[in-house]
């Protein structure tokens, strides 16, 4: 699965791909450590390495509220142009997120407001100042056709 692409000069990072694999390895860990009786706290550090000068893709393109979906990037060429590139350009040379949480309240639910935090932060990284676009349009629904789609 890749969560990176480049097309000529233009680097770019799968929103839907990067927030559904974290997703799955926190389920993951959680099924491992409640294996081992463990319940207590754990901490998460999210890294995305190089991402200066990449712009954000792969938004969701399944219908959301007033079934809308959002503008992607890379399907989008008025994206490409000079002056929009720049407004989307990631200034920070890495990403890092971090999250504190505990294991045996650690459900969906819990984990879909980490996933949604971490959309919303990924996001406001990339100068978007909206709901995550790796949900549905200004929905809280994640795109689970898509980000299976994508593994392939």
């Amino acid at each position: 699965m890749s969560v990176f692409d480049q097309w000529k000069d233009t680097r770019f990072f799968r929103f839907v791909q990067v927030t559904g694999l974290t997703f799955q390895l926190m389920t993951l860990f959680e099924r491992i450590l409640l294996r081992h009786n463990y319940l207590a706290g754990a901490h998460m550090t999210f890294c995305l390495v190089g991402t200066r000068e990449t712009i954000p893709s792969d938004f969701s393109q399944e219908p959301g509220e007033d079934d809308k979906h959002w503008r992607d990037p890379v399907k989008e060429a008025f994206y490409f142009s000079d002056k929009n590139r720049y407004r989307i350009n990631c200034t920070d040379p890495n990403i890092k997120i971090s999250y504190d949480f505990v294991i045996g309240n650690l459900d969906e639910s819990a984990c879909l407001t980490i996933i949604k935090d971490l959309g919303t932060k990924l996001g406001l990284a990339y100068n978007h100042q909206s709901t995550p676009r790796c949900f549905n349009y200004n929905t809280d629904v994640f795109p689970r056709k898509q980000f299976l789609a994508g593994r392939r």
